[in-house]
């Protein structure tokens, strides 16, 4: 009874002098922990959750001068800077270099004298954010060439830089002409997938975004799913969902308008499901203009899973407008 005793003491002196130590010293003092300072999303991060860091993407018309607007964020439980912040900007070209090593891509570096970019902003006292304006030369970009301009925060007067967000890379280029919004009709698309069988069934009418992502080719981006990203959504069970690590590209011959590839737009790293597309040659596969102006594009293809078809698609694609 007495060792009892003594240990059920010695547990609560224990207890105690863990206590008062608790209270001499916080280990997590919220008011204590810095904000941090970061680029806001500019819109769906188009990079696996292992990339080193984020993609966005924007794309123009073709015109003399353009502009991307972007913002710096100071975050965290200080609602609001408490004095003027200088945060100093700078393009890292490494940085673009360890994204297309880690993510299996090549984008090529944007020559300096096709955009201008501050070195440095201010984030104002009793403000959250301020604005970067990037300025590019649209008319001037190579068309058969991807950009990317990996944007870097590189000190901040006050505030911690963030870890995951203070270092971006924005893909930029012009859009090209098969680039905007369109509408598919239910009556104008079929799908089947052969692995759910009957109780995946299609999700139309829907409107996407063809987005440029070469000089003859575009990436098809989902408006209505989830808040916005790339992918296709259909019906399982009569439910919602959709193919992650999925979203076809179609790339297009210049003089023929026929469809000559379709390719995933998924990145290589983080797609599990080992997701790629293929055309169906039994389709359509054509591009058609009114003019200068696109009108339809008409596809078939296939979604395959490690090598095996999965899902078989028809569309045809009605042009309704530019992308905002």
């Amino acid at each position: 009874m007495k060792k009892s005793f003594k240990i059920l003491v010695s547990m609560l002196a224990t207890a105690v002098c863990l206590s008062s130590c608790l209270k001499d010293k916080s280990l997590f003092d919220p008011d204590k922990v810095d904000n941090v300072v970061e680029f806001a999303n500019l819109g769906a991060i188009e990079s696996s959750t292992t990339s080193p860091y984020p993609l966005f993407s924007k794309s123009f018309e073709v015109v003399p001068e353009a502009q991307l607007e972007v913002y710096v964020n100071y975050a965290g439980d200080e609602a609001a800077a408490p004095e003027d912040i200088t945060v100093q900007l700078a393009v890292k070209s490494d940085a673009l270099t360890t994204y297309n090593t880690a993510n299996k891509t090549s984008y090529t570096l944007l020559p300096t004298s096709l955009y201008s970019v501050p070195t440095s902003v201010v984030i104002p006292k009793g403000s959250r954010n301020a604005k970067v304006v990037i300025t590019f030369k649209p008319n001037q970009f190579d068309l058969s060439k991807t950009y990317g301009l990996p944007l870097a925060i590189t000190s901040a007067t006050k505030g911690n830089i963030s870890g995951n967000f203070g270092t971006v890379v924005y893909r930029v280029g012009a859009k090209n002409k098969y680039d905007g919004v369109y509408e598919i009709k239910a009556d104008n698309a079929t799908f089947q997938d052969v692995q759910i069988g009957a109780a995946a069934t299609k999700a139309y009418p829907k409107t996407v975004h063809l987005v440029t992502v070469g000089a003859n080719s575009v990436a098809y981006f989902d408006p209505n799913l989830n808040s916005g990203t790339y992918g296709y959504r259909f019906l399982n069970n009569g439910s919602g969902t959709y193919y992650g690590n999925f979203a076809p590209v179609f790339e297009m011959d210049p003089t023929t308008l026929s469809v000559k590839a379709v390719t995933n737009h998924a990145p290589y790293i983080g797609n599990t499901q080992g997701r790629d597309a293929k055309l169906d040659p039994t389709g359509v596969n054509k591009f058609t203009f009114n003019g200068n102006t696109p009108s339809t594009l008409q596809v078939s293809y296939i979604l395959t899973q490690n090598g095996a078809n999965k899902a078989l698609i028809t569309e045809k694609l009605e042009y309704k407008g530019p992308r905002p």
